[in-house]
Formats: C-alpha cells, sequence, structure tokens
C-alpha cells in the first residue's frame, strides 16, 4: 500500500500547500488553531502576526530551540500538524530521538510516558516513532523498552492503575522488537549474552506475558470476592483484553507465525474465565437502581402516560467488552479501524536488515489477597458497575455511533474518556483533541466530519459498505456518558485525591501526582467541553447536540429524576453561552401536558434555571410568546412582610423592630456593644422589649391565629424583609442575629421555615436558598424542614392539578395584559396613562400569581419536582451528615434518627400518593365510560353531531392557543367577550394562520435531516405518528439489535394532536394523569437519594433502622411504599 494512504490519523492526504488549519479538514470544523507557525513548530508567542510597522531585520532572529526541546514538543503535537503525511511525521520523530544526546533521552521518554497516558490515541504513533528509531539505532529501542518497564513497574507497585493501563497499551504497541521467550537477535554476541543474563526464564517474559498476568490476576481477585464485584479486577481485565485489538494492528496476522495467532486466541479464551465469574456477582443481578432510563408505571393504557417507555436498557460496560471481543474473535482478529502500524512505518524501515527485538523482563504483581485491599479511584470503581450508556440510536438503518458490541465502540470509548479525565486542566485542548479524534484512526473508520444524515443516506446507497460512523457523535457521546453516570456523588474520593495528589520531595518541591478519576470530575467540566466544541467547531458540533438533547427530551419521562436535573443544568449552563437560542417551536405542545409532567417540568425549570444565569428580559425575547407568558416569571417589585404593611395590626411595633434592627442590629449579640437609644436602653435591651411587645400582639388577635406561630413570622419575616437585597445580606443579618434568630425560631422552627418560603412565595429558588442558609447557621434544624416538605396534607389540602377556572382566568388576563402593552407600544415611546381598569387589570393578575405559587407549594413535596427543590433537600442532607455537630446541632445518633424518617415519610407519602392514584383512575374509568354510554345514546336517539362541531364545541370549553406567523398570540373564545364575531369560519381561518410555517426556518437551521424536516411540517400539519422501524432497520448491525429496539417520538411532536387530546379527556382522566405523575416524582426522588448517598444508607444503624420503620407503614409487599425497601435491597447488593 501507498505510504500516503496514512498522510493523516485516517488516510486524508493532506497538501503541502494547506496551512496549520486552515486547511480542508481544519476549515470543515470552522476553526483555526493559532499557536503553530508555518513551519509547524510551537511558538510561546501564540502565533502573534508582526505589524506592518515592524521591520522583518529590526532584530537578529532568535537562536533555533535545542533539539530536546523540538522533540518533546513534537511529541505531544504528533500528526497535528497536517502540512505533512502522518508517516512522514513518524518518521521525523524517530530519526530525532536518534540524534538526542544520551542524558536528553530519558526526559523525552518522560514527555512520552505524558503524552501516552493524556492522549492514549497518540500512543501507537509514538510506539512507530521507537520502532523506527530502534531500526537506525538498536540501543534507543533497548534504553525505551528498559525505561518503559522500569516505569510500569513502578507504577504497579504505587498502585497507579490508569499509568499502568496507559503503559500496557503502549508497550503492546511495540510488540514487533519485544522478544516473547525466543532467541533475540543482537548485533553482536556480547549484547546477546547480556539480554540472556537479565531473563533466566524466557517464557515469563513479553506483552502476551503482562496480559496473561493481568487476566490471572483479575480471575483471582473476582474469585476470592466470590458474590461481590471487584472493582480493580475488571480494571485488569478491561486492561487486558482492550490491549489486544493493539497487539494485533501492530503485527501483520497474515504473515505472523501461526503461534502468534493462536496465543492471541488463548488470551481470549482465558478472558471468558472472568466473565463466568463475574455475571454470577450481586451488582450484576440488581442493577435497575442505576439504570437511567426507566419505564413509567401506569395502569391507564388510554393516557397520554402509557407510552413512556424505556428507550433502551443499556449493557454493563464489561459484558459489552466481553461480547465485542467474542465478535472480534469470530471476525478473524480484523482491525479494519485502527492504523495499521507496519504499513504506517514500512518506508522508513529496512526490509533487508532483520529487525532487532529486546527482552521485555516479567512485571512483578502483588498478591491477590494484598491487591484487593489497595486502593483503586479508577473508571470501574465506585460502588456501583459502568454502563455503557449512548443518546445515538440507529437513524432510520444507519449507525452514526459503533454498537457497542464492537471492539471498536468499546476501545475508543475508553480511550476519549481517558483524554477527558487526565486533561482535565486544559478544557481547550481537550476539545481539540476530540474534533480530531478521527485523524488518528483508519482511513476506514469514520464518515467525513460534519456531514449532513441526508447525505450520509446517499453515500450509505451509493456505497452500503463505507462507514456511517461519526467521530463527532462518538465523542459526544462519550461526554454524555460521564455526564449520566449514576451514582453522582463521590465526595469520599475526591478527598482521597486531594490528600495523594500532592507529593512533598526531598528538596523540599511539591509534585502533583496525576492520579485523576472520572468518579471526581465535576459535571461544570464537562459543560465546558462541550461549550468549547461548539465554539471551535459549531457547523459540525451544533447538529450533533442537537439530536442528543432532542433524544432526551423525547425520553425524559423514562428519565431518572437525578439525571433530569443534571440535564437541566447541563443546557441552561450551555444556553447561556450561546444567546439562549433554541428552537422552541418544536417543543411547544408541552403547554397542554399535566403540571408534573416531566417534559413540562423540564422547560418550565429550565427557563427558570435561564433567568438565573441571567434576567427575565434577556431570556423572554428568546422565547415564543405563549412560552414565555407561560414559563417566565413577572418582574415584580422587591416583597414587603405582610406585617409591615401599614393596615397591620402591629404595624407601629414592626416599623420600630425593623429600625432598630437597621441601626443597631450588631447589638442583639450579648458580646457586642450596643449604643444607648434616646431613653438610655441598649440596643439589645430595646430589641428585646420590642420582641416582647411583639408577642403580646400577636396574644391579642381576636382570630384563630396561632400566637406563637403569627410571633416568629413576624421577627423571620422582617430578617428576610431586611436582606432582600441579596443573599450576602441575609447572611450578615444571620451572623450577627444568630442568638435572637436561635431563640425565636427554636419557639416553632415550622413556622420559620413557612415564613421564609411565604415572604420569598413569588420567588420560590430564593425562598429556599435563604432557608438553607439559615439551616447552615444553625438557626433551624435540618429535620423540621424534612417533616415540613412531608406534611402535605397542610394548608390547601392534596392539590394535585391546576383548576380549570383559575387556568382560564389566567389566559384573559394575559391577554388583556397583551392589549395593555400593545397600546403603549402604539405611543411610540409617548407615556401612557394606564386607566383604572388597566391597574385593576394587574393587580387581578398579580393576585393570581401569588395564589397560584402558594398552591405550588402546598403541599411541599411539589418542590421536589422543581431543580431548587432538590438542590435545597439535597443541601440540607449534605449538611446534616457532613457538619459537625457544633454547626449542626445533631449527634450521630441524630443524624441515622434523621436518615429514618427520611426513607419513612418516602415510604408514607408513595402509599398515600398511590392510593390517591387508583382511586382517581377509578373515577376516569368511570366517568369515560359514562360519557361513552351518553354518546352511544345520543348516537340512536339521531342527535349526533358531526366531528368538525364535537371538535369546535371542545375548543370553545377552553381557550384557542395559535400561534401567529409573526410570532403573536391569539386567544379567544366565543361568547361574551365578542372577539370571535365571525364564529367557527374565523377559528378555522386563526387555525390555518397558525400553520407554524414561521417555525420551518429554525427546524431546517438544526436539523440535518431532510425527511426529519418533512415529517416536522406533516406533524404540524394535524398528522400524528411515532417514529418506528424503517425499512432500512434491518440493515442496522446486530449489535443494537439486543439492547436498542423500542420507538420513541418522533422530535416535532404533533403539537395540535397532544392539545386535541388533551382539551377532549375529561377533567377526571387528566386529574388521574396529574396523580401519577406525582407518583412518579417522589419515587424517583426516593430511588435517587438512596442511590446518591449509598454511603449512609449502607450503614448497619441507618440500613436496619429505616427497613423496621418502613415495614411499620407498609402492610403489604404489594404496597406501594415497599419500593423504599427494594431501593434500600438494591444499594446494598451493589
Amino acid at each position: 500500500m501507498d505510504n500516503d494512504d496514512y498522510s493523516s490519523g485516517r488516510g486524508r492526504k493532506r497538501s503541502r500547500n494547506d496551512d496549520d488549519y486552515g486547511s480542508s479538514q481544519g476549515q470543515s470544523r470552522g476553526y483555526k488553531r493559532q499557536n503553530y507557525g508555518s513551519s509547524g513548530s510551537y511558538q510561546s508567542g501564540g502565533g502573534r502576526i508582526r505589524s506592518r510597522s515592524q521591520s522583518r531585520y529590526s532584530r537578529p532572529p532568535p537562536p533555533p530551540p535545542p533539539l530536546l526541546l523540538k522533540v518533546r514538543t513534537f511529541i505531544a503535537r504528533i500528526a497535528e500538524d497536517s502540512k505533512y503525511p502522518v508517516s512522514a511525521s513518524v518518521g521525523y520523530l524517530g530519526k530525532n530521538l536518534v540524534d538526542l544526546a544520551e542524558s536528553e533521552r530519558l526526559p523525552a521518554f518522560d514527555t512520552m510516558q505524558a503524552t501516552i497516558l493524556e492522549q492514549p490515541h497518540k500512543a501507537p504513533l509514538l510506539s512507530c516513532a521507537i520502532q523506527v528509531a530502534n531500526s537506525i539505532n538498536s540501543a534507543i529501542g533497548k534504553i525505551a523498552i528498559e525505561s518503559f518497564h522500569m516505569r510500569l513497574q513502578n507504577a504497579v507497585n504505587d498502585s497507579d492503575w490508569a499509568l499502568t493501563k496507559a503503559l500496557t497499551r503502549f508497550l503492546v504497541c511495540l510488540y514487533p522488537i519485544i522478544s516473547e521467550g525466543e532467541p533475540i537477535q543482537q548485533e553482536n554476541e556480547q549484547d546477546a549474552e547480556e539480554e540472556s543474563s537479565k531473563t533466566s526464564d524466557p517464557s515469563q517474559s513479553g506483552a502476551i506475558k503482562l496480559l496473561n498476568t493481568l487476566l490471572d490476576r483479575a480471575i483471582a481477585m473476582q474469585t476470592l470476592k466470590g458474590s461481590m464485584r471487584c472493582p480493580l479486577a475488571e480494571e485488569f481485565y478491561a486492561t487486558a483484553v482492550l490491549s489486544i485489538p493493539y497487539l494485533c494492528s501492530s503485527i501483520i496476522l497474515n504473515v505472523s507465525p501461526p503461534e502468534t495467532k493462536a496465543t492471541i486466541v488463548q488470551l481470549i479464551e482465558k478472558s471468558r474465565e472472568f466473565i463466568e465469574l463475574y455475571r454470577k456477582t450481586k451488582s450484576v443481578i440488581n442493577r435497575a437502581i442505576i439504570y437511567p432510563f426507566v419505564d413509567h408505571p401506569t395502569t391507564d393504557e388510554d393516557a397520554s402516560d402509557a407510552g413512556e417507555k424505556a428507550p433502551y436498557t443499556p449493557p454493563l460496560y464489561i459484558h459489552a467488552i466481553a461480547e465485542a471481543i467474542d465478535r472480534f474473535e469470530e471476525n478473524g482478529l480484523e482491525t479494519r479501524s485502527f492504523i495499521h502500524l507496519p504499513r504506517l512505518i514500512e518506508l522508513d524501515i529496512s526490509k533487508d536488515a532483520p529487525i532487532v527485538r529486546h527482552s521485555f523482563p516479567a512485571v512483578h504483581f502483588a498478591e491477590p489477597e494484598s491487591l484487593i485491599l489497595s486502593p483503586y479511584y479508577g473508571p470501574y470503581g465506585g460502588p456501583a458497575p459502568r454502563l455503557f450508556l449512548t443518546v445515538y440510536l440507529p437513524n432510520r438503518g444507519l449507525e452514526t455511533v459503533p454498537p457497542p458490541t464492537t471492539i471498536e465502540a468499546v476501545v475508543f470509548r475508553e480511550i476519549t474518556q481517558e483524554t477527558i479525565n487526565f486533561m482535565d486542566f486544559n478544557p481547550n485542548e481537550v476539545a481539540h483533541q476530540l474534533l480530531t479524534f478521527d485523524w488518528y484512526a483508519s482511513k476506514t473508520a469514520f464518515t467525513t466530519p460534519g456531514i449532513p444524515i441526508e447525505n450520509l443516506i446517499s453515500l450509505h446507497e451509493t456505497a452500503p459498505s463505507a462507514s456511517t460512523w461519526k467521530s463527532e457523535d462518538l465523542c459526544m457521546d462519550s461526554i454524555l456518558d460521564i455526564l449520566m453516570r449514576l451514582p453522582g456523588n463521590f465526595k469520599e474520593y475526591d478527598q482521597i485525591l486531594t490528600n495523594d495528589n500532592l507529593q512533598q520531595n526531598e528538596d523540599g518541591s511539591v509534585t502533583v501526582m496525576r492520579r485523576n478519576s472520572p468518579l471526581s470530575l465535576r459535571n461544570v467540566y464537562m459543560h465546558i467541553i462541550i461549550i468549547k466544541m461548539c465554539k471551535f467547531s459549531s457547523q459540525t458540533v451544533a447538529n450533533v447536540l442537537g439530536r442528543a438533547i432532542r433524544f432526551l427530551y423525547d425520553n425524559i419521562g423514562t428519565l431518572d429524576v437525578e439525571l433530569n436535573h443534571r440535564i437541566i443544568d447541563w443546557f441552561s449552563h450551555h444556553l447561556s453561552n450561546f444567546l439562549f437560542t433554541w428552537t422552541w417551536h418544536e417543543w411547544m405542545y408541552f403547554i397542554h401536558l399535566p403540571d408534573l409532567h416531566p417534559k413540562k417540568v423540564f422547560i418550565q425549570q429550565l427557563i427558570l434555571k435561564e433567568v438565573r444565569l441571567s434576567n427575565v428580559e434577556r431570556v423572554r425575547v428568546t422565547l415564543p410568546v405563549d412560552v414565555a407568558r407561560r414559563c417566565l416569571p413577572e418582574v415584580l417589585q422587591a416583597p414587603t412582610s405582610k406585617w409591615l404593611l401599614e393596615s397591620s395590626p402591629c404595624a407601629e411595633e414592626m416599623a420600630r423592630f425593623r429600625e432598630l434592627l437597621t441601626t443597631g442590629g450588631t447589638s442583639a449579640n450579648p458580646g457586642a456593644d450596643g449604643a444607648d437609644d434616646e431613653s438610655g436602653e441598649s440596643g439589645r435591651d430595646a430589641i428585646s422589649t420590642v420582641l416582647q411587645e411583639l408577642r403580646e400582639k400577636a396574644a391579642s388577635f381576636a382570630d384563630d391565629t396561632d400566637p406563637t406561630s403569627a410571633f416568629v413570622d413576624m421577627v423571620v419575616s422582617t430578617v428576610c424583609d431586611l436582606g432582600s437585597r441579596s443573599l450576602t445580606h441575609v447572611e450578615l443579618l444571620t451572623v450577627q442575629l444568630k442568638d435572637m434568630l436561635v431563640d425565636v425560631c427554636s419557639l416553632d422552627p415550622t413556622a420559620a421555615i413557612e415564613s421564609i418560603l411565604e415572604y420569598w412565595i413569588e420567588q420560590a429558588h430564593i425562598g429556599l436558598l435563604v432557608m438553607q442558609i439559615f439551616i447552615r447557621k444553625g438557626i433551624i434544624a435540618p429535620k423540621p424542614f424534612i417533616q415540613l416538605l412531608f406534611d402535605y396534607k397542610r394548608g390547601d389540602g392534596e392539590e394535585y392539578n391546576v383548576d380549570e377556572s383559575e387556568d382560564k382566568e389566567e389566559l384573559r388576563l394575559q391577554r388583556q395584559l397583551q392589549e395593555i402593552a400593545l397600546r403603549a407600544e402604539s405611543l411610540n415611546g409617548a407615556p401612557y396613562e394606564e386607566t383604572e381598569e388597566d391597574r385593576e387589570t394587574r393587580q387581578r393578575a398579580l393576585a393570581l400569581t401569588k395564589r397560584k405559587n402558594r398552591r405550588n407549594l402546598w403541599p411541599h413535596w411539589r418542590l421536589l419536582a422543581t431543580a431548587h427543590g432538590w438542590e435545597s433537600l439535597t443541601s440540607v442532607l449534605e449538611f446534616a451528615q457532613e457538619a459537625p455537630p457544633a454547626r449542626s446541632g445533631l449527634a450521630q445518633s441524630e443524624r441515622d434518627e434523621l436518615l429514618i424518617d427520611l426513607l419513612t415519610q418516602f415510604a408514607r407519602l408513595i402509599n398515600d400518593m398511590d392510593e390517591d392514584a387508583r382511586v382517581a383512575t377509578e373515577l376516569a374509568e368511570a366517568s369515560d365510560k359514562a360519557a361513552a354510554e351518553q354518546k352511544e345514546e345520543a348516537a340512536r336517539s339521531g342527535r349526533d353531531r358531526d366531528d368538525d362541531d364535537v371538535h369546535s364545541d371542545v375548543a370553545a370549553d377552553g381557550e384557542d392557543v395559535v400561534i401567529e406567523d409573526e410570532g403573536d398570540v391569539v386567544v379567544g373564545r366565543d361568547g361574551d367577550d365578542g372577539d370571535r364575531s365571525d364564529g367557527e369560519d374565523g377559528r378555522s381561518r386563526r387555525r390555518r394562520r397558525g400553520s407554524y410555517d414561521n417555525d420551518y426556518a429554525y427546524r431546517d437551521r438544526y436539523s440535518d435531516d431532510e425527511d426529519d424536516r418533512s415529517r416536522y411540517r406533516d406533524d404540524h400539519g394535524g398528522n400524528s405518528r411515532r417514529r418506528g422501524a424503517s425499512p432500512e432497520a434491518g440493515n442496522a448491525s446486530a449489535g443494537y439489535d439486543a439492547y436498542y429496539t423500542s420507538q420513541w417520538e418522533d422530535s416535532g411532536a404533533p403539537y395540535r394532536h397532544i392539545k386535541t387530546e388533551q382539551l377532549a379527556r375529561s377533567k377526571e382522566s387528566r386529574d388521574a394523569e396529574s396523580k401519577r405523575w406525582a407518583l412518579w416524582w417522589a419515587r424517583g426522588v426516593a430511588k435517587a437519594l438512596v442511590r446518591r448517598y449509598h454511603i449512609w444508607f449502607k450503614r448497619e444503624e441507618v440500613a436496619q433502622g429505616s427497613v423496621a420503620a418502613i415495614k411499620g407503614i407498609v402492610q403489604d409487599e404489594a404496597d406501594a411504599g415497599g419500593v423504599v425497601l427494594k431501593y434500600l435491597e438494591e444499594i446494598n447488593a451493589i
């Protein structure tokens, strides 16, 4: 094969006229690297361009860099210069390694070690450079083998298994110059004698022996563990098995001795022994608690939530490796997707001279009994086994990522995630390496980057054998796999890594130990990588990202609750970096879903997160009017305590109390010196006097108000009012007034929490943040918040769904407010004088908003479906468990009781909600049955109306919200308003005008699939269909058939179909669906908490106490609350 076939990592020829990343490859990715000069060498100045005023000869040229610096730079940037073929880059590096002085060789190998750890996809190319150097001067190969053998042995001794994996993979690629228990060819007899004296038993040396040793240790450790999984054994197994493809790509199997292929087959056979042991572990049997997708349980097949089925069940990563290596063996050990190393360097190695091979001594591992006790922080660690998650399922028979049962899928997933892990110090470089990942695979591995789906389909039709895999899809899959890994809380790993990351040297310096773990990476790091990839190559990544988000949104009803909140955090962070731009129109149908439907909650919480990252007005201009009207909070004035109003019965005392806290609040602490007031009292005494007056005033209220609760509300709401400017003010006040607040809040902690939430009723997330400050400062104990959260039968009772009359009133008021805004805009900047009717409309709208906000807090468990509610609950739990007793006020026994009470409350809540959902479902079935009988009776009596009239009446009973071409909202109804005098014809005309033509441009921009765009137009024209198996689905790889067989809705969901369906259903049916989704949230949060805080719930005291307490509530195993016991059982098994 011609050498130019490997001109780039994937075989594309690079023109010598191409400069840096301005070549065809670089421009297809939409960015240009600026830190390289025209010569391809690194420029420390960042590639600054000399201005015209500077003379070329104004200063002497800088001296050339030393050879070692050039070599180290070339090692880190191998194959990244688009001006030269990869084979030329490898040969150039090999020749420069020979020219290095003896004292410079080890520093060069240090850089090579760092590169193969942080950029493992470059390890095969660096091994080729050493083979080229070995063919010129065998001493270089000998030094390299000895050096990396020593480094591998040190890594094993230090239990640095990540470096062990990287060095093993690298040494396997050096197999052609490593002797495997056979006579060693040396240039002279003296060298041969020295080599033979170092290895007494040649059969115990070599790269293949190293893989055998890893498998032997993995089998022995898993045998010792029995039914429990051994993460380190999984690491050893993966290290050995995933090195086999590199071993096959480093040799030519067709011309190799038959013993070589037989040895590789024996390795694969031995790996099956480990898999047989692994399949018997408990974590393999009970792992539903870590599944990202779970079917939504429903009892009503006609409900809109009946189709919420998990898109697929992700396989365990170890199982995926086992099936992949089996298929690899069945395919004859073919490595079509890997660079064939012998052909890459065939022009740089003389075919006449024999290859000089060097001995590789055995690597000594500790005994299995000692290894299972050694610390392990790798990707297979943690409390749960690793899954193989993907968001890119086959698209009409086309696979854009390798199926999980192929060797390419597991190997490429492994090395891309290692790059993400070990280069966490430079997200920009991580994004660049992922975008150019296809350069380091064979030319047939991936298709052209950024190719649209419709072009890919055409290519597949004309050339069925051509690859349809997209490297950008594969890299995005790897990032999302880390982002969505469960469990997600590994603070114990963070602490260990923090202590082990620093090593004190003899000279007093400190060395940072590179012992990172994917388990300790922050989610925001993944956000940044995706953002950087989009900025570097928006044309390539935008469509890839859009397909991933649409897949997650379509399956949000089956997604784990914790992952739901993670996706909200990520997507809101992402949109904030791209002007909050998204095709919201394709998700417009969410407005007709039940309030607690995950899709509706997702969009509402996403928009609220955007507001927290920016402001209301900035986000409003990016949203369709109807979405903004329903999801954006109103820009309200600062709240005011009801006790500070002039109409308050204690307005005078409250005014004096507020003034004292403002002017002399620091004197409220016993140790503070307060200035005397006019009557000669100290500031602290004055506050005490006013507090006593307020307490007496609260006791004198004529109504049924609890005096203690009223008094606590007065004090806490006043502190909230003083700290309403910022959270910093709240923290300062809680420090200054801590003693007073502790005394007051201890009277009724529940009233204190309610006072905070009531004050911030219009901005619930701020109220929860303020409440967290009170808890962290030790003013309020965590337990009252947990109890209040589950005291769901207080206040307005059990309100699961929105009152229809309030919904209609809100639509009417919003329409009137829009008319007021239009009248103001028509004046072209002139002041608009509001009428009394306008002011009354605004007051009614404000009162309705407050009323709805209160309803959304009662019952309080509704907070579980909000992002800020989840954050508050987890923050309170972490404080209660991690803060010292002096701060949290909880002894260890009280902390255990808090956890037991938490699970007990969840079991009781789930039981009650399940009963409510069952009753509501029965009522809905009875109502639907009665309606059907009534309709049949009407048909028999000849009073049946045609379908058009029925739909017209249904729409007339509610509001008809239509998106206009200009983005306006037309809200109308027949009746007294008189705004629909044109009757049915007018309604039909309005529907035709709102045909979503304005949204086609958005859809065309973010979708690269022509058929997808046409389906979107069809669906919004009234057709309702689901995405099923296409005729081409039979061409999909068998690897997906076992795991990814379900269907999901088209991303352009039928807005009008869902609207008509929701309005046509009875109130009882909608109420039953709301209660089922409420039960879904409660079950999901309970499951997420047990998994997130697995270490706490695994403690014997908590586990036994929780089981005993829950069994006291759950009367029967079939009770819904028993699912909490199932979660505890699964997490203890894992």
